[in-house]
């Protein structure tokens, strides 16, 4: 029922995001769902009721909206005049990062489920750096 909720919000974050995309930078809003991440990731880890399980719906809502939402345009932007190339590049990655997850799941089932948002906590700082790298270098 709580992911429910996270997808209801979807749909108009991603329509939110899309508009929003059309008149700014993409790496921005990739960079704030990025952020958003760490913070859903920090909030998840340290709840102890189901409410706040749910409020925290919120903010993965927003994460999987401006990430998947803007993700493949930023990477059109990073490869400009390579389309096929930026969007081949987008859907390996998040091919390879679903096969590095069934292993982190089994450790995360080894150490008990709140290590899941522990391992995500920790994969969210580490992409927002190379974000924040690669603005940098852009």
């Amino acid at each position: 029922m709580i992911l429910s909720l996270c997808a209801a919000l979807e749909v108009p974050l991603m329509i939110w995001f899309g508009w929003l995309a059309t008149r700014g930078d993409h790496g921005r809003l990739v960079l704030v769902g990025a952020t958003t991440s760490v913070a859903y990731y920090a909030v998840t880890w340290f709840t102890t009721d189901v409410w706040q399980v749910a409020a925290a719906q919120v903010l993965n809502a927003v994460v999987i909206s401006a990430v998947m939402g803007v993700g493949i345009s930023y990477f059109q932007d990073l490869v400009p005049g390579k389309p096929g190339a930026a969007t081949t590049l987008y859907t390996n990655t998040a091919k390879v990062s679903a096969m590095v997850a069934g292993p982190l799941l089994g450790l995360a089932q080894h150490l008990g489920y709140r290590s899941a948002f522990a391992i995500g906590l920790a994969l969210s700082v580490i992409g927002l750096a190379f974000l924040v790298a690669a603005r940098r270098l852009h």
